[in-house]
């Protein structure tokens, strides 16, 4: 029984020390980061379009769970980090470049809503 416990505390502490996590903890703090952005809706309007009538809190719970995943794969896919300190900071650059360009997205449309353009 305690040989059981030990391998999944061994899997757990290898899943932990991976490129994906590490990686993915660095979308994650962008992801936090970008809450402080009053314009920054993120996938929330998206969300809204193909799941409708939910509440606020369901649609930023879904959010927070997509943004950093996207950010995190792409990041993998196109930096490929070798240790902690690139696999942070892909997650991070990544995240933060979906952010810049979300962000940019939907002032752009609220703009075209409200006839600025």
């Amino acid at each position: 029984m305690l040989t059981n416990v030990d391998n999944k505390l061994e899997e757990i502490l290898d899943f932990i020390g991976s490129i994906y996590f590490q990686t993915w903890l660095g979308a994650i703090s962008a992801h936090f980061l970008s809450l402080y952005s009053k314009d920054f809706k993120g996938t929330i309007p998206f969300l809204k379009k193909i799941i409708p009538y939910k509440s606020d809190t369901f649609y930023y719970r879904v959010d927070l769970i997509i943004l950093p995943l996207i950010g995190t794969l792409i990041a993998c896919m196109v930096i490929e980090p070798v240790n902690l300190k690139t696999s942070f900071f892909a997650g991070i650059s990544w995240s933060g470049t979906l952010i810049a360009l979300l962000t940019n997205n939907n002032n752009n449309n609220s703009n075209d809503k409200d006839g600025d353009n």
